[in-house]
């Protein structure tokens, strides 16, 4: 079974947090963490920072979630050195690279990405 986890910018600690999502009302989400801490609480996010973790490693071996800003290391533009944001595309049931020109694409385990940013930290790339 696959592993479902969230990450979400924390809008009092000012960093990412991870583990399940809960919707508590419209505009107010919080992410539940992952493991027990010792006060055991969730973190209030921003909305509009959460992304789900596709299942998917980088050439590094981060993680790869929803709204990250990736370029490909190896395959389909990579000569061009372009980049493209990782969004869910509720059409083709999967995540998928959109590119500024437009273009997107299945991403592929069989290819390499690295993450260069985030569509959260860096809105204009």
């Amino acid at each position: 079974m696959r592993k479902i986890i969230f990450r979400g910018f924390s809008k009092y600690l000012c960093e990412w947090v991870y583990g399940d999502l809960e919707h508590v009302k419209q505009d107010h989400v919080r992410i539940w963490p992952l493991h027990a801490s010792k006060d055991n609480r969730a973190d209030d996010v921003s909305p509009e920072s959460v992304g789900q973790y596709t299942g998917l490693k980088d050439s590094k071996g981060h993680e790869i979630y929803e709204g990250d800003i990736v370029k490909n290391v190896n395959g389909f533009r990579e000569e061009f050195g372009q980049v493209a944001q990782v969004k869910f595309n509720d059409r083709h049931c999967a995540f998928m690279l959109f590119y500024p020109d437009g273009d997107c694409i299945p991403m592929d385990a069989e290819r390499q990405y690295e993450i260069v940013g985030n569509s959260y930290e860096n809105p204009n790339s």
